[in-house]
Order: C-alpha cells, then structure tokens, then sequence
C-alpha cells in the first residue's frame, strides 16, 4: 500500500466507527486493521499502516518477536540470478528497498538494526561446480544490474580474506554474491516495535492470543473472551497461523468449522470421520538451532553459506551459526546435538578465525543458544 483510501488526521479516523467495521459490532475495541502476530511480517505491516494513518490494533500472543523472528543469523541472501522469473524480480527489489527501509527506522528509533550488505562467500569443494559458477557470473549481469545497481556473483579462485573460509574447503574456488546483506534479527524486530510504539494509531498489544477468527462478522476472539472487530485482518502468526486459518476453510478439503468449531452438513451425513482423516493440514512448524558466540571479528566480513550452513559475522564482537531445519522433534524449546553439529562444522571452516578469536574471549564464553519454531 501507498495510500489509505481515507487517511485519519492528527486524530486518528473520523467518525466513531474504522474503516470496513460491521455496523453491528458492538466489541468494545475495534480497528480500521486487525494484525495478528507480532513476529517481524506483523511489526511491518503495523508500520506500514501506521505511516498510512490506519487505525491499527496489533495483537501478540506473547511478545513481538517471540518465535522465529527473534532469531539469530539474519541472512538477507538473494535467490541465485539464473532462470529469472517474477518471483526472483520481487524478491530482488524486496531486498533493494529493504536498506533504505532500514535506514528510515533507524532514523525514526535511534536504534541500530545490525544492518550491512556484506556480501556472500559460497565455496566451491568440488570442481564441476566452478563451471555452474561461471554460468551463474554471466546471468547476475544480466539479471542482476537494475535501477542504478549493479551487483555481481564472481568466481574467485581463493578467498581475498585468508582463512575465511578456510582453503581446504575452497578447492574449486569460491563465489563472491555482492548482493547479499545480514541483519541482527532481534535488533531490528525492537526497533519496529519502538517505531510501532511512537505512532499515534498503532496499538501492539501484548499477551493477546486469538482463539478464532470469524471474517463474515468482521471479528476476532481472544483467548479470554473478548471480541474485537475489524474492518481487514492481516494473518501473521507464524506457525501459530495454520490453525486460525483451517477454521476459514481450505477449499480443497471441503467444509470448514463453523464459528462455534463444529462441522456444518458433513457431519449431520455421518461423514465427519472420513472427512477428518481426510483433510491435510495447512502447514507444520520447523524447528531451527542457531548458536551467537562471542567473537573477535571483523563485522564486515561476508556471510559464509554451504550446504544449508550459515556463519554471519555480527556488530558487536558476535558470529552467528546455523540454522538446522527440522519438520520432526520431539524437545521444540531446547537445543542438542544438531546444534553442536553445526559449531563443528563452522569452526572447521574458518579455524582461523573462529578458535583462535573465540579462546580471546575464552572458550565457551558469550555463547548463547536459540531455538526457533517457524
């Protein structure tokens, strides 16, 4: 959005009654925009509503950045400038604006984000993969050259930065993207929260799960009881969403749940069983692992990526290591071996850097775990 169709004055909307809200609703709070989740889609979308004077209520079930927006490596990567599509070109100019974006709430907050473009380092372990690399140079001038930028995916034959990463695993050479950028998730979540805070029709309440969202009547029900009317409902819940959003419906599945969760006419036709057995779910969490280590390092140095393995250098004196991705688990808050997995490997990678800073610090040291379920 741009332009609110109406936007409010200094006062907020005119009239009694948001934008869109059901003539009948006689909730005691209501809004012109219901935002549900405060990870950093829904702190987003509340200040992109909020610049366009919308009367906002933004609801989290815990605090903002709870879940996986609260994470720890913050890797901005580009898809790979091959096979360009629309897709691709949305996510290209997401990331473009997504500095200058950054730059405006660091402005409003005076609080950092942890942004940098940085740049990526992909190595190359094995031989053929130098030729795809050089295929993938050419189509990041095509592709990868818009609207005054001009970025590049260039094939090195070592590392400009000795030890990063390490040349054992550089044996083909390695990949300099000049488009990639990193930012400290936590960081930037409380910024926009802070943002969030200062605008006069932006509500962020916290500690307020939905149970149920009904979009016919224009409302949500907290987990307390209370309803709240809304004239748009924005969905961001992470994988909290997938159970709000069977309640509406999926339309391949037939039938949804009716306001008061029971079945409509399948279940009067003695179907509801198979119906049950049926239906898929929406979607499933994935739990990620990341480690943040006390480090002496270089903020400015390219994220590291291979084989699904980030290590992102941070402001601060920290490197952040990850993410596993896993659909099955059985402990989704705590941490294990996976993680552990991950640490070894990163060292390995970069033993210049990442022994012999990290015993600076004293080994161990700093070192704080987090578990993410998105």
């Amino acid at each position: 959005m741009t332009e609110a169709d109406n936007p409010a004055g200094s006062a907020g909307q005119s009239g009694d009654r948001p934008q869109g809200v059901s003539g009948d609703c006689a909730a005691r709070r209501s809004a012109d925009l219901v935002i549900v989740g405060g990870g950093v889609m829904g702190l987003w979308a509340a200040v992109k509503a909020g610049r366009l004077g919308l009367r906002t209520l933004l609801l989290e079930a815990k605090v903002p950045a709870y879940g996986a927006s609260g994470g720890l490596l913050g890797a901005l990567m580009p898809h790979m400038p091959d096979r360009w599509n629309d897709k691709k070109q949305f996510q290209f100019d997401a990331l473009l604006d997504l500095e200058q974006e950054v730059a405006a709430i660091e402005a409003e907050t005076g609080l950092s984000c942890g942004y940098r473009r940085v740049g990526r380092y992909i190595p190359l372990p094995k031989p053929h993969l130098a030729a795809i690399a050089e295929r993938h140079s050419l189509e990041a001038g095509q592709n990868w050259q818009q609207q005054g930028h001009a970025f590049h995916w260039h094939l090195l034959k070592t590392s400009p930065i000795a030890g990063w990463p390490d040349g054992a695993f550089t044996e083909a050479g390695l990949v300099h993207d000049t488009f990639a950028a990193r930012v400290f998730p936590r960081a930037l979540c409380a910024a926009l929260a802070a943002a969030i805070r200062a605008m006069p029709h932006v509500d962020l309440v916290e500690g307020a799960e939905v149970a149920a969202i009904d979009p016919e009547r224009g409302r949500v029900m907290l987990k307390g009881g209370e309803a709240i009317c809304f004239g748009h409902c924005i969905i961001a819940a992470g994988h909290r969403a997938f159970p709000l959003l069977e309640t509406l419906g999926n339309p391949a599945d037939g039938p949804a749940q009716d306001w008061d969760g029971h079945r409509g006419s399948e279940a009067a036709d003695g179907h509801e069983g198979n119906q049950a057995q049926a239906r898929k779910p929406l979607g499933q969490p994935v739990k990620g692992q990341a480690a943040l280590l006390a480090a002496d390092i270089d903020p400015a140095l390219p994220v590291i990526f291979l084989n699904g393995l980030y290590v992102v250098a941070h402001e601060g004196g920290h490197v952040a290591i990850g993410s596993t991705s896993e659909e099955e688990f059985y402990a989704p808050f705590s941490t294990d071996d996976k993680l552990d997995d991950l640490i070894f490997r990163a060292r390995r990678w970069c033993l210049h850097w990442l022994t012999r800073r990290l015993s600076s610090a004293g080994r161990g040291c700093g070192r704080r775990r987090s578990v993410a379920i998105r």
